[in-house]
């Protein structure tokens, strides 16, 4: 059996640093589907909130989206550990509602939980 990278110690004590630079309130709303006349909708209810970091990565180019031209930007937010947020949920930082594209939920070396998301507009 081989050695571990880390031991549970000093993984755990990379994400107390990690969690430093997690100073962003990010509330997560989680989907679900209500029956109506017409058939369902989604409802979006409030889980929690918890302190995040969020990344933007700007696009240096210009691209057809949907028959216009856009720029497409690239955002991600670092949260603890153990957040229960999955994709397709919302998360809403700043007044900014971004939907949850994936996560690294499923990483077995895991200093913090990575998603990626693009902004509702």
């Amino acid at each position: 059996m081989s050695t571990p990278l880390l031991s549970d110690a000093e993984m755990g004590a990379l994400r107390d640093v990690a969690e430093q630079t997690m100073q962003t309130s990010v509330r997560i709303l989680v989907r679900s589907n209500e029956q109506t006349e017409d058939g369902q909708r989604s409802v979006w209810t409030y889980t929690s909130t918890v302190l995040g970091w969020l990344h933007g990565t700007p696009t240096p180019t210009i691209q057809q989206v949907g028959g216009l031209m856009a720029t497409v930007n690239l955002y991600r937010v670092f949260l603890p550990i153990g957040t229960a947020i999955a994709p397709g949920d919302h998360a809403v930082i700043a007044g900014d509602t971004y939907v949850v594209e994936d996560t690294t939920a499923e990483d077995t070396w895991r200093a913090l939980l990575d998603c990626s998301m693009r902004r509702l507009e």
